[in-house]
């Protein structure tokens, strides 16, 4: 038989309780972040690819150009360009719906004062 592993305690006296000391409080923090809220500049992109396709094709691309622009400059966090690329491309698009609008209301009368003209000169022709 092997001897008692506790040599130096008397065997009629339980060994002493083993207390673990309680681990160590470790509070960790995260660095603060503050983010400054950058004001959103509307880029007017869709309305600058509708006037493209329905309006006036050449001031049309020239919003189209700006509008992308803006939100280039938007993501690059550059206010200042972002803030003159969206002005540009809104005054851009209110010109070119402005005249798409000019231009389908000449269009329309147009055809209305030849269908009418036809109209007079058949009716003048065949009675």
């Amino acid at each position: 038989m092997y001897p008692p592993l506790n040599y130096s305690q008397d065997p009629n006296v339980p060994p002493a309780p083993y207390y673990a000391a309680p681990p160590p409080t470790v509070v960790t923090t995260q660095p603060t972040v503050i983010v400054v809220p950058q004001p959103a500049y509307k880029d007017y992109l869709g309305l600058s690819i509708m006037n493209m396709i329905c309006c006036c094709l050449p001031i049309g691309i020239a919003a189209l150009i700006f509008s992308v622009q803006t939100r280039d400059a938007a993501n690059r966090q550059d206010a200042i360009s972002a803030q003159a690329n969206s002005r540009t491309a809104f005054t851009l698009n209110m010109v070119a719906l402005g005249i798409g609008i000019c231009c389908h209301i000449v269009w329309i009368a147009y055809v209305i004062y030849i269908s009418v003209v036809l109209s007079a000169a058949a009716s003048s022709y065949y009675g």
